[in-house]
């Protein structure tokens, strides 16, 4: 029965109509069709022939070291914190541009007794002056504490600049590193199977082979654990950069190793660099803060004069009767002694802070550029006597020992020790890049923008109203 129901469907389908489409209809589709599956496997092709060639998401940050230090000055959450000590000053230096006192507005009426309607109705206001300039003194001491805090500002991006730059290179560093055990994992896999293939025709020995095995699961043991660091510093990268854990990032390749920096500073320049580093600036603003402040304690003991007027309406008269009110308060008890000795023993603190903070960035600057100049002095000799020959001998092993011309022992020691020299040379150079990072933080750092020091939120108020 199904076979009949089939024999009728094909029949009527025959019976139907056909539509007969041209081949050359079909042509310049095809053609395009063929054409773009070519451009397609052509493009395919060459991405995969590139393995070097990174591509990144749309949403990749791509870090280079003046792109670390703008992220710094607008991501990093505790530089942004910071910031807004400028803010804080602004604000006490407004304040401190105000009028202390408020007008003063006092009235006495009758009483209910017997006598009230018989008393007079007294109406006083006054104001409060201060006459011995504690007003200008209050302002020059808020002044002396907004540039402290302009320079500690400065100061916090010096270490935050110093901090970011240093995991750039760190982050860097892990990447090359990488690399380059991930090219001996690569030729230990080749030598591996070149090794199966002699055990096999028994060339070598089972011990030599086992040995081979051993180098090669070290090979893959060094990828991970260098993989794992470089997340990790990664991680950390973008912590000091206000991003995402989650963020993806490229580390672009540094351009810092031409050497700008002399390794012997003259005493001048030490010198100078130290007044201009910004926490000593921020020291000597406190300095000059402390002494204002002193002075403003021992002016403010002076007596305010409160100046008025007074008005009088008496019972029984139709006008009202005016004058002057004068007073002030007597320094008997509190002269602001104990203020004073406070102030007086902290500029003395501040000072010897001071002192302190000169000798310890004098021995940062002498500790640093011996530091830069031994490690730039070791990736010298790395890249003149070491790295290229370990580099052009690392070409020549696989093929020497597939020749028969090197024992496999030998070659697993020489090819330990050329990758044991390759990364040296990142060790050395990772040295050389924070030593240079720590002499250059050491010297006062790279100059912040006033812009840069100012809270986002800055508003267009003028401190002085």
């Amino acid at each position: 029965m199904s076979f009949v129901r089939h024999s009728v469907a094909m029949r009527r389908r025959a019976a139907m109509p056909r539509t007969v489409i041209p081949c050359t209809a079909m042509l310049p589709a095809v053609r395009i069709t063929v054409a773009t599956l070519l451009l397609l496997l052509l493009g395919a092709t060459r991405a995969s022939a590139q393995p070097g060639l990174a591509v990144a998401a749309p949403d990749t940050v791509r870090l280079t070291l003046d792109r670390v230090r703008q992220l710094v000055l607008t991501s990093d959450p505790g530089y942004l914190a910071a910031r807004e000590e400028t803010a804080i000053a602004r604000g006490a230096l407004r304040q401190a541009s105000i009028l202390p006192f408020n007008p003063d507005l006092s009235l006495a009426a009758p009483g209910t007794g017997p006598t009230a309607p018989r008393n007079p109705l007294e109406v006083t206001l006054s104001q409060e002056i201060e006459w011995a300039g504690q007003r200008g003194l209050r302002r020059r001491a808020a002044n002396a504490a907004l540039t402290g805090a302009r320079a500690s500002v400065g100061n916090s991006a010096r270490e935050r600049f110093a901090e970011a730059s240093g995991g750039f290179f760190a982050a860097e560093a892990s990447a090359r590193r990488l690399d380059v055990m991930r090219a001996s994992a690569e030729l230990g896999r080749r030598l591996l199977e070149a090794v199966h293939l002699q055990l096999r025709e028994g060339e070598i020995s089972a011990l030599e082979a086992n040995l081979a095995e051993i180098e090669a699961g070290r090979a893959q043991a060094r990828v991970i654990s260098e993989q794992r660091l470089l997340v990790a510093r990664q991680v950390e990268l973008k912590r000091a950069l206000g991003l995402s854990p989650d963020a993806v990032v490229m580390i672009e390749p540094s351009t810092t190793d031409a050497d700008s920096i002399a390794p012997s500073l003259p005493d001048s320049l030490v010198s100078a660099a130290i007044v201009q580093r910004a926490d000593i600036r921020a020291l000597d603003a406190l300095v000059g803060e402390t002494v204002l402040r002193a002075q403003f304690a021992r002016r403010e003991a002076l007596p305010n004069l409160r100046l008025g007027l007074y008005v009088e309406q008496m019972p029984g008269e139709a006008g009202l009767r005016y004058g002057p009110s004068i007073g002030f308060g007597i320094p008997l008890w509190n002269r602001n002694q104990g203020t004073t000795d406070m102030l007086t023993a902290r500029r003395r603190q501040v000072e010897q802070e001071r002192r302190a903070a000169v000798l310890r960035a004098r021995a940062e600057i002498v500790a640093a550029a011996n530091n830069y100049a031994g490690a730039a002095s070791e990736v010298a000799v790395y890249a003149r006597t070491v790295l290229q020959p370990a580099r052009t001998n690392s070409a020549l092993l696989e093929t020497a020992y597939r020749a028969g011309k090197l024992p496999l022992p030998t070659l697993l020691l020489l090819r330990n020790q050329l990758l044991d020299a390759e990364l040296g040379y990142w060790d050395a150079w990772l040295t050389r890049q924070r030593a240079r990072i720590d002499l250059e933080s050491a010297l006062g750092g790279r100059p912040v923008d006033d812009a840069d020091v100012q809270p986002l939120s800055t508003t267009s108020q003028d401190p002085r109203r």
